[in-house]
């Protein structure tokens, strides 16, 4: 079901109202939007810290970074300060492999998610207080860092990690012959397979795309889940999992999309893809952060451009979306943000992390932004 902005007008009038009203003044159309906010960079701060990052995550007033060659975890404040760090160990019942998906919840406790097949659950001293491992192993072709693919609400962790009986996300139809999800219950260690695909996505056609992530966001009995390559949101109940999902549109200016093919030939179009790179909850809405893209002629302009600083020409964005009155306009991040590492509620600040090699003369210590929306009179 796609879910209207507009939840209060009745469902007829919610199928054919336009996206649009008309200002009251002339002829022309004006975009409407719940809210429209400006970007305000209220503070930034350096932490003391010089490894190289490879997966960060945020909470609240405290940031934790992660380097895979060092197996090393870092818990800072917005001070700069570091609070402690802790040496993950290569052998034995609390050794971690290579860290990809890690997130910090309200209630103190990192979750986190290994290419070995591990779940764990650190405490707010960063010691293991909790693994499981899967029970077979991932066959997801790429390696990614910092993908928030998993999260928990209780004893139970959903996350992404597809290879259950060996299939493969590449293959033609898996998503739609697949569950989306596998739910580990942190009381018994069960593993269940959860969330069927929505008939509204893209991946639902008997073609194939380039390898998609899933984003995975719980607030409460909500699930949010979204494929960083196509522009939709999917709200799951978690009181009921075989329900179909209300689908929101992120209905952005520009989303560059690779055209899905009847043989595996990749991105024909020769494009740099829209990629959503965060989905964010509240109690009334929730906050996606995303790339738009880039057209064919213009990557042929930055055909010298090290692929990994293509992100930064593209505009990055931020949306907000409230449940009963819709999307705010398209709030622009500055380029030079690698990324949001958390983002609590429209009304509270939020912490971003600036790349470093986009600055001549860096001290070589992370910075990190942080920013606060306002709304426009």
């Amino acid at each position: 079901m796609i879910k209207s902005p507009f939840r209060s007008l009745l469902p007829i009038f919610v199928i054919f109202f336009p996206l649009a009203i008309f200002s009251c003044s002339g002829p022309q159309s004006q975009p409407f939007f719940a809210e429209e906010y400006d970007l305000l960079l209220v503070d930034s701060f350096q932490v003391d810290y010089s490894s190289e990052i490879h997966v960060a995550a945020f909470q609240g007033t405290r940031g934790i970074f992660y380097n895979f060659r060092e197996g090393s975890l870092v818990l800072f404040d917005t001070s700069g300060s570091i609070l402690r760090q802790e040496f993950l160990p290569l052998e034995g019942p609390n050794s971690l492999g290579y860290i990809s998906g890690m997130k910090m919840k309200p209630n103190g406790k990192i979750l986190l998610q290994t290419l070995n097949g591990e779940i764990a659950i650190l405490n707010d001293s960063l010691k293991l207080v909790e693994k499981v491992i899967f029970p077979f192993a991932s066959v997801s072709p790429n390696l990614r860092s910092n993908i928030k693919s998993l999260d928990m609400v209780g004893k139970d962790v959903y996350v992404y990690y597809p290879g259950r009986n060996g299939e493969n996300p590449l293959d033609k139809g898996y998503f739609k012959k697949s569950h989306l999800l596998e739910m580990i219950s942190l009381a018994t260690h069960e593993l269940t397979s959860v969330l069927k695909l929505s008939p509204d996505s893209k991946f639902n056609q008997d073609l194939y795309f380039e390898d998609p992530y899933l984003h995975v966001s719980i607030l409460g009995d909500r699930l949010y889940l979204a494929f960083d390559s196509e522009p939709l949101i999917y709200e799951y109940s978690l009181l009921n999992t075989e329900d179909q999902p209300i689908i929101i549109p992120l209905d952005p200016n520009k989303f560059i999309e690779v055209t899905g093919q009847p043989i595996p030939l990749g991105n024909l179009e020769g494009v740099y893809p829209g990629l959503i790179e965060g989905v964010f909850p509240f109690d009334s809405g929730f906050a996606v952060a995303y790339g738009e893209g880039l057209e064919k002629g213009t990557m042929e302009t930055l055909i010298n451009v090290n692929p990994k600083y293509l992100k930064y020409k593209q505009r990055n964005l931020l949306k907000i979306y409230h449940n009963e009155r819709g999307w705010s306009n398209e709030i622009a991040l500055p380029p030079h943000v690698a990324a949001i590492l958390g983002f609590e509620d429209p009304a509270v600040d939020f912490y971003a992390l600036r790349n470093e090699e986009l600055f001549a003369g860096n001290s070589g210590k992370p910075t990190i932004y942080r920013f606060r929306l306002t709304k426009k009179d």
